[in-house]
C-alpha cells in the first residue's frame, strides 16, 4: 500500500548517549519502532500506539477506516485483549487517519500492507481473485440463457408461420431472409 509522499516528525537516537534529533522524514521511509510526533492536520502515516499526550484530548478522523461519522477520543490507556475491535482500540492511531485535535508522540507498529488499511485492502484484491461467480453473476447469467432461449424459441416458430402457412404468398429466397433478420 503506497501511503503518499507526506513527511512526518520522527525522532531518532544518533548515539549511545540517547540525545535525540527531530526531523522530517518521508512516510515510505518510516519502520517499527520509529517514534512519531504528529500534529493537528497530519495524516497518519503508519499504524501507531500512542506512547504521550502533549495536549489534554487528541482526536482523529477515521471514518475512512470504520465508519465513524465523529472524531474518535484517542488516549494512552493500554488495550487488554489484542484481537478486539478497531474501534476499542483506543491507544492505536490508525494509517490514513488524520489528527483533528491534539499533539502527540507515538511508535510506529504496522507500516505499508500489515497497517489495517493494508489488510482491509487485501482482503477486498483476495475477494476479487475469487473465480466463484457471486449470487447476482449467477442470477444475471440465468436470466440471458432465458432470454436467448425465448428469442430462439420466437424465431423458430416465425420460421415454421412463415414456411407451413404462408408457402404461396412470400417466395423461399425472402422467407429465409426473414427468419434470418427475426433470429438477429
Amino acid at each position: 500500500m503506497h501511503i503518499g509522499c507526506f513527511c512526518c516528525k520522527v525522532c531518532a537516537a544518533l548515539d549511545r548517549a540517547y540525545c535525540l534529533q527531530i526531523f522530517d522524514l518521508p512516510a515510505v521511509d518510516l519502520v517499527p519502532g520509529d517514534l512519531v510526533e504528529l500534529h493537528v492536520g497530519d495524516k497518519v502515516p503508519a499504524d501507531i500506539r500512542l506512547i504521550s499526550l502533549k495536549t489534554a484530548t487528541l482526536r482523529l478522523e477515521q471514518a475512512s477506516l470504520t465508519g465513524e461519522a465523529m472524531p474518535v477520543h484517542k488516549e494512552l490507556t493500554a488495550i487488554s485483549q489484542e484481537e478486539c475491535e478497531l474501534q476499542a482500540k483506543d491507544n492505536i492511531l490508525f494509517a490514513g487517519t488524520a489528527v483533528v485535535n491534539g499533539h502527540c508522540f507515538g511508535i510506529v507498529n504496522n507500516i505499508g500492507m500489515t497497517t489495517e488499511i493494508g489488510k482491509i485492502q487485501q482482503q477486498i484484491h483476495d475477494a476479487a481473485s475469487e473465480e466463484e461467480d457471486t449470487p447476482l453473476k449467477k442470477k444475471l447469467d440465468h436470466f440471458g440463457e432465458l432470454l436467448a432461449q425465448v428469442k430462439h424459441t420466437y424465431a423458430l416458430e416465425l420460421h415454421q408461420l412463415i414456411t407451413y402457412i404462408f408457402p404461396c404468398l412470400i417466395p423461399k429466397q425472402e422467407q429465409i431472409v426473414a427468419v434470418t433478420s427475426m433470429a438477429k
